[in-house]
């Protein structure tokens, strides 16, 4: 029997579309890979930056930088849909990063046509020009749920096979994400109570402008690159408390929390819409607010409890990879 195929298109980001190809294929899909690196841009040349002024402010084109980006890995992505005469599902995972006739050539041509958005709708607005292409559209912010009834509302996963070997805890903490002013005062709390229970906290930070910005009151490590998906799981492995500070525009669940859950790491996050969801133990899950700081102490001499298997597993990449492609259903 032949394989099913899976087109797959999203940001590269750090490694993880290279990991979600390893687990499709470990499903036994055949799977065609159209991610390209969307981070990172910069203009060639003070020409080029006029132009995209020009495109974006005077002809109102405000996708013009995007199509920058998709530029260089244009021609490539043309050829490999092209190769192809259909798809068995094609998910897109931030379509925004794509032009339209890349979504309407892989539509023609696809089975079920699969949308999700890891960010919230308004923080890339693209996205919802795409929403009706699509046969359904996921998303991770229950809010965008509710103020658009033409996505559906879906957490984000956890890479199982990451949770196989989870390593003896030693007291220490972690947290490694992009430099936001918002997230500068919380840090210096939680390093400042972290360090008082002896407990080490670590802080890698991605964005050069953080050096200048808090390094006087804060301890930090300023990454060059982001870290390969794999190396950064394996990195998480070695702590035993992950910290998950989200930004303010996002209600959903970030990676942090459903990678706290699949390694089984005790998880302090300023998001209190976890306190509503099934695996949330307060054993578990610490959600800080400006009352209850001294509580961490508390939290972090109780061990961490296990939950039972039906509830982690209906988190992982499979249950969530089964749910998108409707798999039960055929």
């Amino acid at each position: 029997m032949a394989k099913k195929i899976v087109l797959l298109g999203m940001p590269e980001s750090y490694g993880l579309s290279m990991t979600i190809v390893q687990e499709l294929q470990k499903m036994d899909f055949l799977v065609v890979d159209i991610s390209f690196k969307d981070y990172g841009f910069q203009y060639k040349n003070w020409k080029q930056k006029i132009i995209s002024w020009y495109n974006k402010k005077i002809k109102g084109n405000k996708h013009f930088k995007n199509d920058l980006k998709f530029a260089p890995y244009k021609s490539k992505i043309d050829s490999i849909i092209d190769s192809y005469e259909k798809f068995d599902y094609a998910l897109f995972i931030r379509a925004d990063i794509y032009p339209k006739y890349i979504l309407d050539k892989v539509r023609r041509k696809t089975r079920k046509f699969i949308g999700y958005q890891w960010d919230g709708l308004s923080r890339y607005p693209r996205i919802n020009e795409y929403i009706p292409l699509f046969d359904k559209f996921f998303v991770f912010d229950k809010e965008d749920a509710f103020k658009n009834n033409r996505v559906i509302p879906i957490t984000n996963f956890y890479i199982e096979k990451e949770c196989d070997n989870v390593l003896t805890p030693i007291k220490r903490a972690i947290f490694l994400g992009s430099f936001f002013k918002d997230r500068y005062d919380i840090l210096i709390t939680i390093q400042k109570l972290l360090h008082e229970k002896k407990i080490d906290f670590d802080i890698f930070l991605l964005g050069a402008e953080a050096k200048n910005s808090i390094a006087d009151k804060l301890t930090f490590e300023i990454l060059k690159s982001p870290l390969p998906y794999n190396n950064y799981l394996s990195t998480l492995m070695k702590y035993d408390i992950i910290i998950d500070l989200p930004l303010s525009i996002h209600h959903g669940f970030s990676f942090r929390v459903l990678e706290a859950l699949g390694l089984e790491k005790k998880l302090i996050t300023t998001n209190s819409s976890l306190m509503q969801a099934d695996f949330y133990d307060k054993n578990n899950i610490f959600v800080l607010n400006q009352h209850n700081k001294e509580d961490i102490i508390l939290f972090l001499e109780k061990p961490y409890k296990k939950l039972d298997k039906s509830i982690k597993e209906k988190y992982n990449f499979k249950n969530w990879i089964n749910t998108l492609l409707m798999l039960d259903n055929e």
